[in-house]
């Protein structure tokens, strides 16, 4: 089995175990950088790919939820969005899957992105043992990924002395 479909099992079976968990709370602190996208760029819809269970999108938002871990929200989207989202994902996919899975997310935007990526390993832990967070990479990395991509906000959350911060790149 490769890592993608390992980490997706995995995944299912944490949702599955942990029904008060990953259930898109990490959206709740975006939603303000978010609206001023939505100002901004006009949008009219959002894709919020790698959802968890979605229980924090706001009610007036015209939001389909993707997470391939979630029962109700597997289905890939075959139709983009003005604006797809991904908080708190990235980090949870496999390495060798990420350039696949930036291609996908940056596709399927009509207008823009907007990623967060947490930058230090997760509190979670799969029941295979291992971190939820399996490509825990500094921001320049990440950045040298997005760099043949436009239209998009990251912000990078990072650990430096144990204390949090975020970071914010446009691209």
């Amino acid at each position: 089995m490769d890592t993608y479909n390992e980490y997706l099992e995995q995944a299912k079976l944490y949702h599955k175990n942990n029904p008060d968990k990953w259930e898109g709370s990490t959206l709740h602190g975006y939603v303000a950088d978010i609206e001023k996208i939505i100002k901004t760029h006009k949008i009219d819809t959002i894709l919020n790919y790698g959802s968890g269970k979605a229980r924090f999108v706001p009610p007036h938002w015209y939001c389909r939820n993707y997470d391939p871990a979630v029962a109700g929200f597997e289905i890939s989207p075959k139709a983009g969005a003005d604006l797809v989202i991904c908080v708190d994902v990235l980090e949870h996919i496999p390495e060798n899957h990420i350039k696949n899975t930036l291609h996908i997310i940056f596709f399927l935007a009509k207008k823009f992105v907007f990623l967060t990526i947490a930058c230090y390993p997760a509190k979670a832990i799969l029941p295979n043992g291992k971190n939820a967070h399996y490509t825990v990479k500094p921001p320049e990395w990440w950045i040298e990924k997005l760099k043949h991509y436009k239209n998009y906000q990251v912000i990078f959350d990072v650990k430096i002395n144990n204390e949090r911060k975020r970071e914010v790149v446009n691209g």
